[in-house]
């Protein structure tokens, strides 16, 4: 059976050798750590103008060896001379690639808070930040609003998310300042949902931030076990032989300041 590429010009050649140790973030480990290069894939395709080149390539962990996926896309007018430590020339691109799955440092040390929640909010909270690993602003919009939502309603069940932010305020849960704040989140969602208007992934992520601190304060802070009550003991207890504990005569007038400052 013949195959029909839709580029069927693309020249396209397996790389397997070996290359030096990637220095890039990784998820599982939380840090900047070394990956080693496994195998990669790179195509060419040339026009009357220009040589556009990709690559490939897949990539391990040292440590715990998971795997993440590379890719780069670059032409000919992307490749310059830099000069390395020791003062030689070297090829370099200015493009930079993209790593699958995606990662940033920022959102990686958001999943801390996440063992506070129930089952079923964490799993709004993972596909928020999915969907700002990702740059979907609409979509980590949505999400936004709906992982406050979840959080108010675990403690207060109305139908009105702002009715609920009012008695969470009421109730002195949280500040009237905090309460502005998440109003704008659930702005944010009701932007994203009814008139499809996107924010920043900047101010995304700062809404994240803010729903985090409304977590551990709810969750951590908030959520304790009521005391055990004391068991009652069917033991009557003796009176003291020495009789009634005698009163302390109260000598506070005594020591007050004669002169008032």
């Amino acid at each position: 059976m013949d195959i029909t590429y839709i580029l069927p010009d693309t020249k396209t050649k397996v790389r397997n050798e070996t290359k030096d140790l990637f220095h890039i973030y990784c998820l599982h480990c939380k840090s900047e750590i070394k990956h080693e290069f496994l195998i990669g894939l790179e195509t060419q395709q040339s026009t009357d103008d220009e040589n556009y080149y990709a690559e490939y390539d897949l990539l391990r962990c040292i440590n715990c060896e998971s795997i993440t996926y590379r890719t780069d896309h670059y032409t000919s007018d992307d490749m310059v001379q830099i000069p390395n430590q020791y003062g030689e020339l070297e090829w370099d691109r200015l493009t930079r690639p993209n790593y699958y799955p995606t990662r940033d440092k920022e959102l990686a040390n958001a999943t801390h808070v996440i063992n506070l929640l129930p089952d079923s909010i964490q799993d709004t909270f993972n596909e928020v930040v999915t969907a700002l690993n990702n740059k979907l602003e609409i979509l980590s919009g949505l999400g936004l609003r709906t992982l406050l939502e979840q959080i108010c309603k675990h403690f207060i069940k109305d139908d009105d998310l702002g009715r609920i932010l009012q008695k969470f305020e009421d109730e002195g849960y949280i500040s009237t300042k905090q309460r502005y704040l998440l109003d704008d989140i659930r702005y944010i969602g009701n932007d994203a949902a009814h008139r499809a208007e996107s924010n920043s992934i900047k101010k995304h992520k700062l809404s994240l931030s803010i729903l985090m601190n409304l977590i551990q304060l709810l969750f951590a802070y908030y959520k304790y076990e009521e005391p055990k009550k004391k068991l009652k003991l069917d033991v009557h207890l003796r009176k003291s032989p020495r009789g009634e504990t005698p009163k302390v005569k109260d000598t506070t007038n005594k020591r007050k300041p004669r002169k008032i400052l």
